[in-house]
């Protein structure tokens, strides 16, 4: 083999490694373009999951602060109908024991 040969074997060794290289960079490329798009889809659904969790959250506010509004205004009724018994009660006993000493005397 003469001078000229080995060089134009190693010049087309050296184009078909940088052929293949450059096929592998196009890959790589295409692979890192899809999973930029992915990302940026995943970027926007966890947007809409962020949204819903503040729904859910003020959502969750809302009924625990009319919860809170019912059992206070619930407490508030038991507790006046509580003491209006109470009164009544110890109004009937003073009226009992008042005529029970208009009958002992």
């Amino acid at each position: 083999m003469s001078p000229e040969d080995i060089n134009t074997l190693l010049l087309k060794s050296q184009y078909n490694h940088i052929n293949h290289l450059d096929e592998k960079l196009d890959e790589v490329t295409a692979d890192v373009a899809g999973l930029k798009g992915e990302f940026n889809g995943l970027k926007g659904e966890f947007s809409l999951l962020k949204s819903d969790v503040k729904l859910l959250g003020t959502s969750v506010n809302t009924r625990f602060d009319l919860f809170e509004k019912n059992i206070e205004l619930k407490i508030s009724q038991a507790s006046n109908t509580n003491m209006r018994c109470s009164i009544g009660m110890i109004a009937l006993i003073v009226t009992m024991l008042k005529l029970a000493d208009m009958f002992v005397k």
